[in-house]
């Protein structure tokens, strides 16, 4: 009997252990369950994340806090000779199309300082990239490298360089005009071209900037030219030749024949007026 009683009890011990046993895996299933939801997690935001860098049109490169490189974006390849198989080589081993770029130093000292880097640089075709390099940072704030991006300006370097070109032609045809040129924002002279500040009899723009207009206009002819004011500032239309009447600096009145366009000068509306002495 006492043998009999020692077997069921054993019985019972391995039943135990048994839905222990069961349990514990059911427990690992639901672990292994979780953890593969959680890496296909990852799987998925790693392709996320890979589909956005290769889609950019923006070169980026990632190095390691050794400037070994990481990660790259297919635009690099145009500005460094790198394949998949450089992974973990370190950047200053490859040639680069950019002209006197000096990535690495820039790099020391991003990683030394901390102090994001930005410049503009030139490949030998001529092309224009704004270069800038940041320190990575993990999602414990620790730097674990840095990252450089660049960007193609070369079309808005053209543009801007078009813009540049054009207002320095427009200034020099303003600037020399025979004919006097100004412009009124908000009802203030922001602008007057030599032969406008003779007519006005002033030593220099800055005697008259912010000025109000009616200042400069004599009492007969203010009705006339808040008209045409608001013809241009509101209607946005122009005004042909007209007759007004102007005050000099000295207060002399003198008739002045105008004809004035809608403008957009120094982010306001205005107008820009051609004044010319009347015969």
């Amino acid at each position: 009997q006492s043998t009999n009683e020692e077997l069921q009890s054993t019985n019972e011990e391995m039943e135990t252990s048994k839905e222990e046993l069961q349990s514990l895996n059911e427990e690992s299933v639901t672990v292994n369950a979780e953890l593969q939801s959680r890496i296909d997690e990852l799987v998925a935001a790693n392709d996320d994340i890979r589909n956005l860098l290769d889609a950019t049109d923006i070169a980026t490169i990632f190095l390691d806090i050794n400037l070994n490189v990481r990660r790259f974006t297919p635009k690099s390849t145009e500005l460094f000779h790198l394949t998949g198989a450089d992974i973990d080589r370190p950047i200053e081993h490859f040639a680069t199309t950019l002209k006197d770029v000096r990535l690495v130093e820039k790099a020391r000292a991003v990683l030394r300082d901390l102090i994001p880097h930005e410049s503009e640089v030139e490949d030998h075709k001529g092309r224009r990239y704004r270069m800038r390099v940041r320190p990575y940072r993990t999602s414990h704030n620790v730097i674990a490298g840095v990252v450089i991006t660049f960007e193609n300006i070369s079309k808005y370097r053209e543009l801007v360089d078009a813009l540049t070109e054009s207002e320095t032609l427009w200034r020099g045809l303003v600037e020399n005009a025979p004919m006097g040129i100004f412009i009124v924002t908000a009802g203030r002279f922001a602008y007057l071209n030599p032969s406008a500040q003779q007519l006005f009899g002033v030593g220099g723009r800055e005697e008259m900037l912010e000025m109000s207009v009616l200042d400069r206009v004599h009492r007969d002819s203010h009705t006339l030219l808040n008209n045409q004011l608001d013809t241009l500032t509101i209607e946005k239309k122009p005004v042909a030749a007209i007759e007004v009447k102007w005050l000099r600096l000295d207060g002399q009145p003198v008739e002045m024949v105008i004809s004035a366009t809608p403008v957009f000068y120094r982010k306001k509306d205005g107008a820009l007026f051609f004044v010319r002495e009347k015969l």
